[in-house]
């Protein structure tokens, strides 16, 4: 896998979550700070052997069902 693509939306009460495109994986978070770490224990646990994982994590920030913001997320596997 050389990418994978989150949608991200906050939720009425402020937290956020993440679903990913084509995988299993979804996150909630308290913040956004919290995010990468927990976007990182997601892909680790989804894919436990190294060179599976990820090179890039695009993360599409959705509000009101439209597209708000894009950033790929820079993650170490080290």
């Amino acid at each position: 896998m050389t990418e994978l693509i989150l949608h991200v939306e906050e939720t009425p009460d402020g937290r956020l979550t993440a679903r990913a495109v084509g995988e299993s994986i979804s996150i909630e978070a308290e913040s956004i700070d919290e995010l990468p770490e927990k976007i990182r224990q997601a892909v680790v646990r989804r894919f436990p052997v190294a060179a599976d994982r990820p090179a890039v994590v695009h993360l599409y920030f959705l509000h009101d069902g439209g597209l708000a913001s894009t950033c790929t997320l820079p993650l170490s596997w080290s």
